[in-house]
């Protein structure tokens, strides 16, 4: 079966499933039975090159031209940001076009509203691409885990930072790591949304949604990789833990437990081996326990393949005639908020070498409900001593408020310290 396929956006994605198609429509045919013809591609800049052979007529700067285009019944968006990839995916849905999109943007602040407009036009709607790659943690959420009743998503879901904190791990500091990164094609020049973890919120808010069935904000707590040094990973280490850039989501009695953020886990635990440029996904369910899937997370040709992937998915619905209506979202779970969930964790001072400091500083801790665990002290520079100290589990606002304090007695550290939350993920036995 022949379907016809229009793509909005010829970047370094667009590019890869222009590429896919064409390459493998043989392949495509014979393994699912649907043959996907490129239409129309709309560009920007960048127009496709004459070693495509694909006819002028199929080109063109004006995106409308895609999303109306009678011959298109699968509209590709890959335009990436808000707008005008949300208007012109409304449009396409207008016009009785199915879309895919591999946009985590509109997919994580407008999901509700795309869902329920592809329902009212009865088309399909899938974005498979804007989470995690060659990861199918959408398909399986709303397929292969249709009857799980989830509790918790731990995910490492950016492979910029995670191959950044891998090469920390071994010794890099993180602006070292991060040129590395830049210099091998798995950082942007200007690398803040994936590095402050924007990236990562986004995948999460979109995974949060369908796990849940919740209408879930885009505000959440996030916090990136910028602070860390390389002496960061290494105490954790000693201490029998891996730094990573961790997107949690729990189910609580009080709500959803939601954040990004650099997290200690237990080196012994399968996410802590998770490296360089791969994402990992452990989730739990109340079936089928815990699921671990790990894959590469981003880059043109992961990305493409899924993408194509959604394409002959949709593909095969309109041969049958079957529509997907969107989830329903029965429930209203609130996000509770951050500060008031409890966590273990790891802070690192850079304190004064002088009688008496650290029994300030646990006294301080003590007064705010904060237990310490642990304390070890590093070697001495210049009169100021590198000190560590895990925490029982205690309230975030407490540990806010505790290290502030500290942190405003300049008779006691020298710098902002650095705090870390330890999560030792509770797994089924």
């Amino acid at each position: 079966m022949e379907i016809g396929i229009g793509i909005l956006g010829y970047g370094g994605i667009g590019q890869g499933v222009v590429k896919s198609i064409l390459d493998k429509r043989d392949l495509l045919e014979n393994r699912s039975g649907i043959c996907p013809v490129i239409k129309k591609i709309s560009y920007r800049s960048r127009k496709p090159g004459p070693e495509l052979a694909l006819p002028e007529s199929m080109l063109t700067q004006n995106p409308e031209d895609v999303v109306t285009d009678p011959d298109v019944q699968v509209v590709v968006e890959l335009l990436g940001g808000y707008e005008p990839a949300r208007l012109l995916v409304l449009k396409a849905f207008e016009n009785g076009k199915h879309v895919v999109t591999a946009n985590k943007a509109i997919a994580a602040k407008h999901l509700v509203e795309l869902m329920e407009a592809a329902s009212e036009h009865k088309v399909n709607f899938a974005f498979e691409g804007a989470v995690a790659a060659a990861i199918p943690i959408i398909s399986m959420i709303q397929h292969s885990f249709v009857a799980e009743s989830f509790e918790y998503l731990y995910g490492i879901l950016n492979g910029t930072t995670n191959y950044i904190l891998t090469r920390m791990r071994e010794g890099m500091e993180y602006g070292e790591a991060l040129s590395l990164a830049q210099e091998k094609g798995f950082a942007e020049p200007d690398p803040t949304f994936d590095v402050e973890g924007l990236d990562s919120a986004q995948k999460l808010v979109i995974l949060g949604s369908l796990l849940f069935n919740n209408k879930i904000s885009d505000d959440i707590r996030t916090v990136g990789i910028t602070k860390l040094t390389q002496d960061n990973i290494s105490y954790a280490a000693d201490l029998g833990y891996t730094v990573k850039l961790l997107a949690i989501v729990k189910r609580t009695e009080a709500g959803l437990e939601m954040r990004v953020g650099p997290t200690l886990i237990p080196n012994e635990h399968v996410l802590s081996g998770v490296n360089d440029e791969y994402n990992g996904i452990f989730l739990s369910g109340d079936d089928t326990r815990t699921t671990m899937i790990s894959g590469l997370g981003a880059g043109q040709q992961p990305t493409s393949s899924i993408v194509v992937s959604d394409i002959v998915r949709i593909a095969k619905r309109v041969e049958t005639g079957w529509f997907v209506p969107p989830v329903k979202y029965f429930e209203n779970i609130p996000v509770v908020d951050y500060k008031d969930t409890k966590s273990k964790f790891f802070i690192r001072y850079h304190v004064m070498d002088k009688a008496g400091v650290l029994a300030q500083i646990a006294k301080i801790l003590g007064d705010n409900d904060v237990s310490i665990a642990g304390v070890w002290q590093k070697a001495t520079v210049s009169g100021v001593v590198s000190l560590v100290m895990t925490t029982h589990e205690a309230v975030h606002r407490n540990v806010f408020k505790a290290v502030s304090e500290i942190d405003g007695q300049k008779n006691l550290v020298q710098d902002e310290s650095l705090i870390l939350p330890i999560d030792d993920i509770d797994t089924y036995e």
